[in-house]
């Protein structure tokens, strides 16, 4: 088999100047004032020559969040096997420069489809590196554990959005802890936290009852764990329909307002109230 011929030095130079230049002018100007114009000139080429080297801008975008992701991927990696994990965690998390970046980039990819793809799968990639890392740090960290003697019962479920969640209980008493957004916690703590107070309390049905109505729209489901989405019950002339908020993300405040339902199973064709 013919060995893979490496990039010249000249060759990535090159791309890292370009990649270089696409940075700045998103965190000075916004991911829509770059253009192949914009960042020949700002590194000093011919415009035609940030193709030669990047075919299309969704291939300089997605260069741009693959290079920065990878970094990031690396020095999580880290701060996840520090001392002082949670502390790394934060400063990582608290740079001005790669929030901003990562912003532009989220707001491109609801218009770029290959950059909106990358994106999922290096946060899926993410989340599981850190969910991975979160057994480990609970019991390292004495979160709540040994410290208050809180044993722990479960923290990861087979549902989304419900990462990261903690249940336990120190003797008789439940200890929860819930997500960081609001769509999770509202999932999170209808499904577990007030079924248990409910229970505790003597209801004969402390879970949330499920109705069965039609989506207005097709929604892509996931067949290996049960997936929740914010959504607004509505009315027709064929009687009750569930629509699904579009392109809500779990931390957005408008969207928790509204009910969260279950998706469906079949094609997405039907939905749960809850």
């Amino acid at each position: 088999m013919a060995e893979r011929r490496r990039p010249r030095p000249s060759t990535e130079e090159k791309r890292k100047r370009i990649l270089d230049a696409t940075e700045e002018i998103m965190l000075e100007d916004g991911y829509a004032a770059v253009s192949s114009r914009s960042v020949a000139t700002a590194v000093g080429i011919q415009a035609p020559l940030v193709h030669y080297y990047f075919a299309t801008l969704d291939d300089l975008f997605v260069g741009v969040l693959q290079r920065r992701a990878g970094r990031n991927v690396e020095l999580m990696a880290g701060a996840l096997a520090s001392p002082e994990p949670l502390r790394a965690w934060w400063t990582l998390a608290s740079d001005p420069r790669g929030t901003a970046l990562f912003v532009e980039l989220l707001a491109a990819a609801n218009h770029r489809p290959a950059l909106k793809v990358e994106v999922g799968r290096i946060a899926h990639e993410v989340r599981r590196m850190q969910m991975d890392a979160l057994d480990t740090l609970l019991v390292r960290l004495a979160f709540p554990t040994a410290a208050v003697g809180v044993a722990l019962l479960f923290t990861k479920v087979a549902v989304k959005p419900g990462a990261p969640l903690v249940f336990g209980h120190r003797g008789r008493t439940l200890v929860f802890g819930l997500p960081g957004n609001p769509v999770s916690v509202s999932v999170t703590f209808n499904l577990f936290t007030r079924t248990a107070l409910l229970a505790m309390q003597g209801a004969n049905e402390p879970v949330l009852k499920q109705e069965t109505v039609m989506l207005a729209r097709t929604v892509k489901g996931s067949m290996d764990r049960e997936s929740y989405l914010p959504a607004q019950l509505m009315t027709n002339d064929d009687g009750e329909l569930i629509a699904p908020w579009r392109d809500s993300p779990s931390g957005g405040l408008t969207p928790a307002s509204a009910a969260p339902i279950r998706r469906g199973t079949a094609a997405g064709r039907r939905g749960r109230r809850r």
